[in-house]
């Protein structure tokens, strides 16, 4: 049974509290995205192979690029290219999802 495609956002709220969101992982995605992991870590060990020690403005610099690499390339990426195309496929052309840390009363 599919949910009731309209305007009324508390029949929709209700609706996906009793039912599971059904995600299913493309294999071909889940490789793609550990790849890019792993070109990201790759690029993180080579500038950090590139230190020559542990001061100096050169030094932090790498390092702090080194940072930015990581998180951006190896675990942005990989999250991005794994999660993007698990989007559930609904007629909605758009779909908003608000996250709250208390319940609705």
């Amino acid at each position: 049974m599919r949910p009731v495609l309209s305007p009324d956002q508390t029949a929709l709220a209700l609706y996906y509290r009793q039912h599971a969101i059904s995600l299913v992982a493309n294999p071909g995605v889940v490789v793609a995205s550990i790849i890019v992991s792993l070109l990201g870590s790759y690029a993180t060990l080579t500038l950090l192979g590139r230190r020559t020690g542990s001061h100096g403005w050169r030094n932090h610099f790498i390092l702090g690029l080194s940072v930015i690499c990581f998180a951006t390339v190896a675990v942005w990426g990989m999250h991005f290219v794994s999660h993007n195309p698990q989007l559930p496929s609904t007629s909605v052309t758009s779909m908003l999802i608000n996250y709250h840390s208390q319940p609705d009363r």
